[in-house]
Formats: C-alpha cells, structure tokens, sequence
C-alpha cells in the first residue's frame, strides 16, 4: 500500500509543478483588475462584479490549496524531528481553519485533557489536523459540531476529531483514503484530503482509525508515536 501511495505521489508531484506556473499568471492580473475595478464606482458597487470576482478568488484558492498539499505530500522533503506541544499544535490550526471557514470558529470546540509533548514536523503535523477539521465541518448539517480532543491515556497519545454530520457509509469506509476519491459534490472537493491525511500519518508512524455510522456522525482517531 506504501508503494502505491509512492507512485502515485511521484505523478502528483509533477502535475502540481504543472499547475503552479499558469495559477501565478492567474493570480497577479486579478489583484491589478480588483484595482481597476475599485477606481471605477459603478463597477465596485455592482454586485454581480463583485459576486463573479469572489467566485474566481474562490476557485484560485482551492487550486492553490491543492497544490500546497501535493507539494508537501510528494517532495520527498525529510520532516523536522522537533520536540511539539499538542495544546500549541491545535491553537494554531485552529487559527488557520477559521481564517478559512470564519463559521468553525462557532462550530469546533477544543478540549485538551493533557499537553503532552511529541517529536515532530510541526508544518506537516499542523496539514493532518487542519484536513480532518475541514473534512469533519464539510460533513455538517445545519447547527452541527465538531469535536478535537487530546489526550494521553497510559503510554498513549491520542487526538480525536469527532462530528454529528453524515457519516459515512460502512462500503465507503474502505476508499475513503484513495486519491480523489469523494462522496461530496464536484464543486466542493477534490477528494484529496483524507488521502494526505493517510500519507502523512504513515510517514509519521502513528495509526489511524475511523469509526462512523450514516446520520450520526463520524470520528477519527490518530494514535501519536514518536519516531523511531
């Protein structure tokens, strides 16, 4: 299964090289029109303007997303073995998805039992985590939540990501870390995330579990070792 992962990651690895170069000639013109359209009254206060604007911003953002992830999945970079403090981890992704998704800041609740320390890549660790969280708020429903736990219950160190959305039905549980692979619509996923989050998590030598049922919700559970 590693291998598979490898080779895909080695084709992945050179398309996002691909993308990036027309997504940067993307980019730049569309902050020079948002400056010309600002000079121009009519045009800035139109809503449909504004609107079509928000909408290429949105697209360009989820292809850079895209591209950040593969280029940190698929350039074999050796990760830092740093000495991490889960409460600081959790802070600061809780920070970035927010920035993100302004309604998580209502809809995720953070509870630390214990700050325990772990050795680590605090960049690529932070990636997990903020994949999870994004995938368990794409899951909800109206006033639904989202629950990251950490704990240490004898020699082990556990973060648990848990919400009250969909589920996931017991024949998708096995693809749900394939490439592209998404229960969601084309428009709101690219069935990337769960996919890095299985690749990291293997590189890092911890474990993952995931338990879930259709209409109550699902949680995943990551088992923190240190490296070898």
């Amino acid at each position: 299964e590693k291998d598979k992962f490898a080779t895909l990651g080695m084709m992945l690895g050179g398309l996002s090289h691909e993308i990036l170069n027309p997504l940067s000639g993307i980019t730049g013109p569309l902050e020079i029109l948002k400056l010309k359209i600002s000079s121009y009254p009519e045009l800035s206060a139109d809503d449909k303007t504004q609107k079509y604007i928000g909408q290429i911003e949105e697209s360009l953002n989820r292809l850079s997303n895209i591209v950040r992830n593969i280029r940190l999945l698929f350039y074999e970079q050796q990760f830092s073995e740093d000495l991490l403090k889960i409460s600081s981890i959790l802070e600061e992704t809780k920070e970035s998805v927010v920035s993100h998704n302004s309604e998580a800041s209502n809809s995720v609740t953070y509870e630390v039992k214990e700050d325990f320390e772990f050795i680590g890549d605090s960049t690529a660790v932070k990636i997990v985590f903020q994949n999870l969280i994004a995938n368990a708020l794409d899951s909800l429903d109206g006033n639904g939540r989202v629950s990251v736990k950490a704990a240490r219950y004898n020699d082990t160190r556990l973060v648990e990501i848990s919400d009250n959305g969909k589920g996931i039905a017991e024949s998708d549980i096995p693809k749900i870390y394939e490439a592209f692979y998404t229960t969601k619509s084309i428009n709101s996923a690219e069935g990337l995330g769960l996919f890095i989050v299985k690749h990291m998590v293997d590189r890092f030598g911890w474990e993952i579990e995931v338990d879930s049922k259709p209409g109550e919700g699902t949680t995943f559970k990551i088992k923190i070792k240190d490296p070898k």
